[in-house]
């Protein structure tokens, strides 16, 4: 489900969406208003019915806000997104993403840059994921530069 603006939505490219999931289970809630947006967001993430859920907003909601999405995400076992155009400098999420398209001369490919600036439960880092073929068919396109390598754990 994705809760956002009509122009946001109206963005949104169905071609584009086919890569990760069928655009026709895609649910989509036009809010004209953020508030509107969080709303719906911590309905659908509590309701525990759907796989994800995306907010898209301007700004970086208040800790009040936030704090509702994380108890309804617990509560309805459901992973939330919250897509913020200009981001706060702080935030309680647990983690911060940084994601922008890369070029790449694989036909058919796609190159996302990530990176994870803030990890209240382990490291940050960047990666280049490679997106190509058919649905949920990703790889890591390099050992991500400057990162630790954790060293294999024996078991016992």
């Amino acid at each position: 489900m994705i809760c956002a603006s009509p122009h946001w939505l109206g963005a949104l490219h169905p071609q584009s969406l086919a890569r990760f999931c069928a655009p026709q289970r895609v649910l989509h809630t036009a809010c004209t208003l953020e508030v509107d947006a969080l709303w719906a967001a911590e309905n659908a993430l509590r309701a525990g019915c759907l796989g994800v859920v995306i907010v898209a907003l301007e700004r970086t909601p208040n800790l009040t806000h936030f704090r509702r999405l994380q108890l309804a995400a617990q509560a309805g076992n459901t992973l939330g997104l919250a897509i913020v155009k200009h981001p706060a400098h702080s935030s309680p999420a647990e983690t911060r993403w940084h994601c922008t398209a890369q070029y790449t001369e694989e036909e058919g490919g796609m190159r996302l840059h990530t990176s994870l600036y803030k990890n209240k439960k382990g490291i940050t880092g960047s990666w280049v994921i490679d997106v190509f073929g058919e649905k949920e068919h990703m790889r890591l396109a390099a050992t991500p530069a400057g990162e630790p390598v954790w060293p294999q754990r024996r078991a016992g």
